[in-house]
């Protein structure tokens, strides 16, 4: 709520309440910072969450091997700039009234990036999603880019550490993978005729092949198929999507539309009732790990690992907690 916002509704209690005094509700006195019982609210609810501005780690170590290049248009100096409070105002004030066109909605949202941050820390994603609906419209995944890159600056070699996987795990996946069905998806991979997107979907949902899904407590053990699934759903439309398994899930899923894996005409990452298009299998991998990132979600437990050593592999081998993956990831670095 910037003073513009709040100047008006002091003006509306007072028109609608005839006998109220408007600057007890807000007020600019010369010489005098703004005061008024609207601003202390606004106060009262930031320190409430424990959301102003509280220090926050922002240098994590880059896999060793794998490079780090220059974020596009977002570095320290940047993100400490939006520490404004009547600038943020006046960006969110812009927000909450437009949805285009993109390229101010992207300049207002990196502008506020900082401070949504450290808002909407600890809150659930329904919550956030509520609370900043930007997220849920076509241009999301953008902006879920933006935050990605004020929280994690240094977090940008995905691009040169994916071109790494794809180099190094076909040979990899022929010396440990034994599942039938996993071996003919290999096999389909390394064909000189299936298309990069192709090739990305079954690179990737391989992994559940190598790190096999384990038992959750009191449910029966997923298969690899399972895992497969959960990472990345097929289906020959869109109208077969089966909505509930998606919105069941604890992290987003990746669909894939085309007659059969080989042929995918259209590719979506859904998350609850959200949905985002993305033009190449490469782009929406990248997006599933970000939004996790962005919102601490937990990955979906039938295919964790697999997530947990795409994240390591890309971003950071530090975050690896699970044993399994370690040993698996220094195997690839091997």
């Amino acid at each position: 709520m910037d003073k513009l916002t709040m100047r008006k509704y002091a003006a509306d209690i007072k028109s609608l309440f005839p006998t109220e005094n408007k600057e007890i509700y807000f007020s600019e006195p010369e010489g005098a910072s703004s005061r008024g019982k609207l601003l202390s609210k606004k106060k009262n609810l930031l320190y409430k969450y424990n959301l102003l501005f509280p220090t926050r780690e922002r240098e994590p170590k880059i896999p060793e091997g794998q490079q780090t290049q220059n974020c596009e248009g977002l570095n320290e100096g940047e993100v400490r700039s939006t520490d404004n409070a009547e600038s943020i105002d006046i960006a969110i004030s812009w927000l909450s009234d437009h949805t285009e066109p993109l390229d101010e909605v992207k300049e207002n949202w990196k502008a506020t990036s900082l401070y949504r941050l450290q808002l909407i820390e600890g809150l659930q994603v329904n919550t956030i999603l509520e609370s900043w609906p930007h997220y849920s419209r076509p241009e999301g995944s953008s902006l879920v880019k933006i935050d990605f890159f004020t929280t994690f600056p240094n977090y940008d070699a995905f691009p040169h550490n994916f071109e790494t996987l794809r180099e190094r795990l076909p040979s990899v996946y022929e010396k440990l993978i034994r599942n039938r069905a996993s071996r003919v998806l290999l096999k389909q991979m390394n064909q000189d005729s299936t298309t990069t997107d192709a090739r990305d979907c079954i690179l990737i949902i391989l992994i559940n092949a190598v790190l096999l899904p384990e038992r959750q407590t009191g449910r029966k053990k997923p298969t690899i198929k399972d895992a497969q699934d959960a990472m990345v759903t097929h289906v020959t439309e869109k109208s077969k999507i089966q909505k509930a398994d998606i919105f069941t899930a604890s992290s987003p899923v990746i669909v894939v539309i085309g007659p059969s894996i080989l042929e995918v005409t259209k590719i979506l990452v859904c998350f609850k009732d959200l949905e985002y298009d993305f033009p190449c299998m490469q782009d929406a991998i990248e997006f599933c790990l970000q939004f996790c990132l962005v919102f601490k979600l937990d990955f979906n437990s039938k295919c964790a690992c697999a997530w947990e050593f795409l994240a390591g592999f890309c971003y950071n081998p530090d975050k690896i907690t699970e044993p399994r993956v370690q040993a698996f990831l220094t195997q690839v670095n091997t």
